[in-house]
């Protein structure tokens, strides 16, 4: 864990996207809850997602399966629809996007995106694909 943490950086302007969000907000991910937790408040990123972060542990199936995120709207009572999820991988897109009809924003910006993420994230069905926060933020419409 200490060598996760000592390596583990925050994307580039992901603190200005999430400052900036008025809607509100949640993790959804595979990984185990004090994974996710640590890695949160190892980026100073806690306080944008505290207490809604969802795992795998807390549905009967995780990604690719839908189960993840459905709960995770039905934990903020907003029709799957009207969510959109931000994914980087496309697992997360076939859960999300294929099996549960919500709209996905890829983002390939992370250190563990390889050459070749954008097109396996447009296969998985992704058509907004992003390698920037600050695209993302122009995208949803966050000014400084």
């Amino acid at each position: 864990m200490a060598a996760f943490t000592d390596d583990l950086r925050a994307i580039d302007g992901i603190d200005h996207l999430l400052a900036g969000l008025t809607l509100p907000r949640c993790v959804a991910s595979n990984s185990h809850i004090d994974h996710v937790r640590h890695a949160l408040t190892s980026t100073d990123l806690l306080s944008y997602f505290d207490p809604h972060i969802y795992t795998a542990a807390m549905v009967s199936r995780g990604k690719p399966a839908p189960d993840l995120f459905l709960y995770a709207a039905a934990q903020h009572r907003t029709a799957p629809q009207r969510c959109l999820v931000v994914e980087d991988s496309p697992s997360g897109v076939a859960a999300a996007l294929v099996a549960a009809g919500i709209p996905v924003a890829g983002f390939i910006g992370g250190s563990h995106c390889r050459p070749g993420h954008n097109d396996a994230m447009r296969k998985a069905g992704c058509t907004r694909v992003f390698s920037y926060m600050d695209e993302l933020a122009d995208f949803l419409a966050i000014r400084p």
